[in-house]
């Protein structure tokens, strides 16, 4: 049986409030077949509209966005981050 997801763009939203850093990135990922920019969020707020309304594959997300502390992000991404942050650094040790 075919894998449905082999021939489809990897959904990605830009989280960072810095119009520059932003750009940036999506025009890294603009000319690729493999990756499709969902959107750019400068805010929180944005950041969870997003994913309540799209369908999002990877997240790119700075950890400083304005209004938003960093265990908040848990409620956003549906999971904990901070573990999830825990477990990478102690991957790297």
């Amino acid at each position: 049986m075919p894998d449905p997801y082999m021939n489809q763009a990897i959904k990605i939203l830009i989280a960072e409030d810095h119009p520059v850093v932003a750009e940036g990135y999506a025009n890294l990922l603009k000319d690729s077949a493999d990756f499709h920019t969902v959107g750019i969020a400068g805010t929180a707020q944005e950041v969870y509209h997003y994913l309540k309304t799209q369908k999002i594959d990877v997240l790119l997300l700075d950890l400083v966005l304005p209004n938003i502390r960093l265990h908040e992000y848990s409620q956003l991404a549906g999971y904990d981050i901070l573990d999830f942050i825990k477990q990478i650094i102690l991957m790297c040790v």
